[in-house]
Parts: structure tokens; C-alpha cells; sequence
């Protein structure tokens, strides 16, 4: 081997040295390893992290020798390697602090505003030592104290601290400590003592750092605290000292209360382990994106600490905004404001398989994409709806629910100079109720802004009975009016038959033959539930996935549906709307449900149909529908600037959150 390529090798190692100390977190971890051996469970407790989300740190750790994991008994105790790996440390917060202006003035700051709270340098600290007026005070959780702590130090919590004030004798001068000077628990036992009176200080470091200004430590060597040669003189002065501990004794054994606190879960114990969960969510839709990056947010997922993988399979490489389809069908919006490239989503943890779905089986919980096969431990089925064009209805007008379709009919609006407009519903269910209604509205106020409407008429024809039955009768008899006000000929009960040139065939409810003609038309097309999804055996006899309507759980284990290609009913024969707003929410349900059984937790959320969408009215003013869908308690508001406003704001949002 070359001397240059042994040079690099070298470089790259300790490089992946200092890569692993480049966390925040990590560091935080490495304060709590100095204190003593203690679990990944306490470590997440301490941290504020999830349990798996600490392993995974400690793993880092451990894999660039920084920790060590000992088992004792049944029992898994993580601490530093050794020494050597807290100077290193300590050097390196010495260094930020020295150089990083920004945190330097932070800690200031965070200082000044705390006039009752003094710091005392740890040399000033060393000389007061052998004070019999001297009161020190461990302010860390009492399984750190029971680990080391410095010599004479009493071990009190800032919850317990009222009850010890009656006790301070007249003229005493107090030091409280933590773990260190980024540590802040020390601080309002401090406050508390100098707005009673007394004299207290802060002292600037931890027991950690005892070793380098001579200040002796008791510990228990068996649980792995760092060493602290502290120089002989000093250690006289402290042996001087009144006793008011007892020394923990060197071969002395864990407290099995300890022991309780620290018991590390078997699950928890190996990076393998954890790594197990590999969740397979189908489609890259608005539904599949959000249950992807609420499960990398919930389960705690960062970019080099990862808990789970979460595999997105979709066709395509870009994500269409699909609720600004009707802005672009009337040049409000341009593609590329619409759509973004999927790779570009942000997320720890998600990767995306791009290619056509060729087979899903959900019992063995595995997907193929592209002859590749992939298994997992939890499914979230969000493929929405296959969109099927009937009677050639492509031939003569423009699905407005594709971004192709959406574009070629506002292509030939530019050129519309009069004639029969028409907006056709041509099968149900469909998705986005709100979008034909939306459509005409939009059509009506861009055929004003172009002094074409008195040349022109806008048909909505439906084979639904009346606007948006699910909604409930106030917002069925409001759009009917919003309608009529517009000069829209609404056409219920009519079901699509036929198409040819410039006209439309339908049966009516009651079974009569009605012709619409058109010189411009704008469609639904039919929807179904993707064929592989009907083979896969997930859908039920409605013809779509039916699902619990609380946990979005469907028949098979681990496997939940979302979105447009769920049915799930309501009071009636009414069902839930296929909308992308219920999907969302529905996204945030299932991260919660599939997280809290990776952690072995009961969910404590379910989905509740609470939800709203904006229906744009044109001329900048639109009105919401919304309201709890499985209560009956949906209404509509008054036609308004903020609500347009609104639904301009939930777009921004959504790329803002997701790319």
C-alpha cells in the first residue's frame, strides 16, 4: 500500500472520529456518559429523545469508539471509553466557546438576565474548599449522585429544595452543580437560595471536569465514572472536611432502584434491532408524502440516526400540488408553480422507488417496483385513485384532474371567444368534490374578466343529485344558489352515456335521454382503485379499501390505507369526500398509531373527520366548507377576501413543508 494511500486512510478515520462527535445531540449524550454508566433509557429520559432515536445516537457512538455498552446481568450500561474521549470533549467546548462568538454572547445573555443567579469559577471554588461554612449541593437526578459525585456534596434536587432551606444554617455560603457549564439545573436551585437570602453560587463546571483543577470525587469505579486525580493537597483540604455523605464504597453494587431506572429493553440493545422497521408506504401523493415525513418526524428520525426506513414507492418523479389544478385550467397558475421533483422533499429517513407498483402482497407485507422486491414491518396503502377515460372523452375535452389535462384546457381558453362551456362530473365517486363547482365558478369570473360571458353559457352537469350531499343541507342549498347567482346551469341526476363532436349523451334519474352540446369541455374522469391494489385482495365490496374509520387499519396486520382510495362511511349512504385535506390528517393518525407500536405504546389519537377544503369563487374572494364529517357538523362561510387568502396560504405551505 502507498505511503500517500495510508495517509488518506488515516485521514478518513479520524475523520469518522469527528464526524460522530458532529451532532448536537451526540455531544449532549457524551455530558451524561461522563457523569457514569447509564442506559439508553435514562440517556432518552434525560435528552427529551425517543428511546430508539438514543440508541441510535449511542450506536454512532460506539461504531467511532467513543462509547462502550457492558452488559450486567440482565442489564446494559453505556459509558465514555475512557478518559481520553471527555478531555477531547472538554477541549472542544472550551474551543467553541473561545472562538463562537454567537455562543459565547448566548451564555452571557442567558446569564444577565438572571441577576440572582452568580457563577463561581472552579480555582475560586478549589480555594474555598475545607470552609466549614461550606455547602455544597448535587443538583443532578440522585442516580447520577449515587455514581460520583464531589467529595462533602449533598445530593439535592431543585423539587426538594424548599423543605432543605428551613435547615441552612445562618452565614453559609452555597455551591450548586450539575453536570456542567451547559447544564442548567443548577440554576434555579441557585435563584431559589439568593432570593431567600443566603449566599449561593453557581459552580461553572461539573464533576467531569473535577480532575482538572484537583477537586476530589467519590465514585463507584464499577460504574464507570472518569477518573479524577486530584492532587493530594487538595484532597487533604476536603478530607478535613465535616462528613456530611457517606463515600460510596468502590465494590459497592448498583441500587436495584437504579437498577429499575436504567433496565435497557432487549429491542433497544442492538443497532440491528432497531433497525428492523422498514415501513413501505405506497404512493407519493399528497397523503403518501405526509405519512412519510410525519413517520420520519415521529418516530425521530435524523439524517445519521435513523430509526426507520421509510420506503415511498411512486411512478412519478414529480408531485403535482393537485388542488391548484383548477388555478392553471384558467391561468391563475403556470406547471412548474404546481409541481416539484419528489427527490428534492426533505425527511431523515425516506427514500424514494421510483417505477410502476407490479405487485403488492399485504399479508407478507412486501411490495415489488421494477422486479425488485421489498419487504417491511408496516404498509400505508395511499395510491389514490386510477383516473379512467371513458368513451374517449380525451378525444373531445380535457381531464382537468391531470396537470396535462388542466394546461390543454386552458390552452384553448385563450382562444375561446364564445359558445357552450361545460364542466362534466362523469362518474362517481371522484375526488376533490369541490373542483367541478370551483371550476365553473373560476370559469365564470375569467369569461367576465375577458367581456366574453354574454356570449358565453357554463353548464355543470352531475350524475349526483345535488351539490355535495355529504356535506349536509346548508352547504347543498348555498352552492346551489352561489349557482344560480353566476348564471350556471346546474345539471343534476345525469348520468354519462356517450360523446361525439360537440355534444354530450346522458340518462337522467328518471330514466330520460338528455343531450348537452358543448364547444368546450373540461371533465372527470371515472376513478376506481388501482389494479394492483384490487388483485393484492385489499379491497372490499365497495370496490375500495375499507378501513377502520378511527385508525385507518385495514383487514390485514400492520397495513393501513389513506386518502382517496379509502371508503368510509358516514351517517346514511354518505361517504367520507375524497379529499386531500382528510388526507393529510389521516397521515398524521397513522404515523401516530404505527410509531407508538414500534415503542410498544397504546395510540392515544384516532381520526375524527374534522376537516375543511376552500372553495375559490374567483374575483379574489372564495368561501370554506368544513366542519367534523362524522358528527354532521359541516357548514359554509361567507364569501370573503381572507378565505381566498387562506387557500393561497395552504399551497405555500405545503412546498414550504415538503421541498
Amino acid at each position: 500500500m502507498k505511503s500517500r494511500d495510508v495517509k488518506t486512510a488515516l485521514y478518513k478515520e479520524a475523520a469518522s472520529v469527528t464526524k460522530a462527535l458532529a451532532n448536537p445531540h451526540r455531544l449532549e449524550i457524551l455530558d451524561l456518559l461522563a457523569q457514569g454508566a447509564v442506559s439508553v433509557e435514562y440517556i432518552a429520559e434525560q435528552t427529551r429523545m425517543p428511546v430508539a432515536n438514543a440508541s441510535q445516537h449511542l450506536q454512532v457512538l460506539r461504531k467511532a469508539g467513543i462509547a462502550v455498552v457492558e452488559r450486567r446481568g440482565k442489564y446494559s450500561f453505556y459509558r465514555l471509553a475512557g478518559r481520553q474521549v471527555y478531555d477531547v470533549w472538554h477541549s472542544l467546548r472550551n474551543l467553541g466557546f473561545a472562538q463562537n462568538r454567537q455562543a459565547q454572547e448566548l451564555l452571557d445573555s442567558y446569564h444577565r438576565e438572571r441577576t440572582d443567579l452568580r457563577i463561581l469559577p472552579a480555582r475560586e471554588f478549589a480555594q474555598k474548599l475545607g470552609n466549614e461554612k461550606l455547602i455544597i449541593l448535587d443538583v443532578r437526578p440522585d442516580e447520577e449522585y449515587q455514581i460520583s459525585h464531589i467529595r462533602g456534596a449533598i445530593s439535592m434536587q431543585a423539587d426538594r429544595i424548599h423543605d432543605y432551606l428551613e435547615t441552612v444554617p445562618d452565614g453559609a455560603e452555597i455551591v450548586a452543580y450539575c453536570r456542567g457549564p451547559m447544564c442548567m439545573m443548577a440554576d434555579t436551585v441557585v435563584q431559589q437560595l439568593n432570593q431567600r437570602g443566603h449566599q449561593a453560587w453557581r459552580l461553572d463546571i461539573g464533576v467531569a471536569e473535577c480532575a482538572y483543577y484537583g477537586i476530589a470525587v467519590d465514585h463507584d469505579p464499577e460504574q464507570g465514572c472518569l477518573e479524577s486525580p486530584a492532587s493530594s493537597e487538595l484532597n487533604d483540604q476536603q478530607s478535613a472536611m465535616p462528613a456530611q455523605v457517606t463515600s460510596v464504597a468502590a465494590d459497592a453494587a448498583p441500587t436495584e432502584s437504579f437498577l429499575q431506572q436504567n433496565k435497557t429493553i432487549d429491542q433497544h440493545n442492538n443497532m440491528e434491532n432497531v433497525m428492523e422497521h422498514t415501513i413501505l408506504v405506497l404512493g407519493g401523493g399528497i397523503g403518501g408524502l405526509c405519512a412519510a415525513r410525519e413517520l420520519s418526524a415521529q418516530l425521530g428520525n435524523e439524517d445519521d440516526a435513523r430509526v426507520a426506513r421509510i420506503l415511498v414507492f411512486e411512478k412519478e418523479q414529480k408531485s403535482t400540488y393537485s388542488p391548484s389544478l383548477t388555478w392553471l385550467m384558467v391561468g391563475k397558475r403556470k406547471e412548474w408553480q404546481i409541481e416539484r421533483e419528489l427527490s428534492s422533499t426533505s425527511g431523515a429517513g425516506i427514500e424514494f422507488i421510483f417505477g410502476q407498483i407490479e405487485h403488492v402482497d399485504p399479508a407478507e407485507l412486501t411490495v415489488t417496483s421494477a422486479g425488485t422486491t421489498y419487504k417491511g414491518t408496516h404498509m400505508v396503502v395511499s395510491l389514490g385513485v386510477q383516473q379512467v377515460i371513458e368513451q374517449k372523452l380525451d378525444t373531445f375535452g380535457h381531464n382537468f384532474y391531470t396537470i396535462d389535462g388542466a394546461k390543454n384546457f386552458h390552452d384553448n381558453l385563450i382562444h375561446y371567444k364564445g359558445g357552450n362551456l361545460v364542466v362534466m362530473v362523469s362518474s362517481l365517486p371522484y375526488k376533490s368534490p369541490v373542483a367541478p363547482y370551483e371550476a365553473a365558478m373560476l370559469l365564470d369570473s375569467y369569461l367576465r374578466e375577458h367581456d366574453i360571458r354574454d356570449a358565453s353559457t357554463i353548464t355543470l352537469v352531475t350524475p349526483e343529485d345535488e351539490p355535495m350531499p355529504f356535506a349536509g343541507d346548508e352547504v347543498t342549498r348555498n352552492i346551489v344558489e352561489l349557482m344560480k347567482e353566476r348564471g350556471i346551469t346546474y345539471l343534476p341526476g345525469h348520468h354519462f352515456s356517450s360523446a361525439s363532436e360537440g355534444k354530450l349523451t346522458f340518462t337522467t334519474s328518471d330514466g330520460n335521454t338528455a343531450e348537452v352540446p358543448f364547444d368546450l369541455l373540461a371533465f372527470t374522469p371515472k376513478h376506481e382503485a388501482p389494479q394492483v391494489i384490487r388483485e393484492a385482495g385489499l379491497t372490499g365490496e365497495s370496490g375500495w379499501v375499507e378501513v377502520d374509520r378511527q385508525s385507518l387499519k385495514t383487514g390485514f396486520e400492520n397495513v393501513y390505507a389513506i386518502g382517496d382510495i379509502t371508503t368510509i362511511p358516514l351517517d346514511g349512504n354518505e361517504k367520507l369526500p375524497k379529499a386531500g385535506v382528510f388526507a393529510q390528517f389521516q397521515a398524521h393518525i397513522v404515523a401516530h398509531h404505527i410509531t407508538r407500536g414500534i415503542y410498544g405504546k397504546t395510540p392515544e389519537k384516532v381520526f375524527d373527520a374534522e376537516g375543511n377544503y376552500i372553495l375559490d369563487l374567483g374575483d379574489g374572494k372564495a368561501r370554506k366548507v368544513g366542519g367534523n364529517f362524522y358528527d354532521d357538523e359541516v357548514n359554509i362561510n361567507n364569501a370573503g377576501v381572507m378565505t381566498q387568502w387562506m387557500k393561497q396560504l395552504q399551497e405555500k405551505s405545503w412546498f414550504a413543508k415538503n421541498f
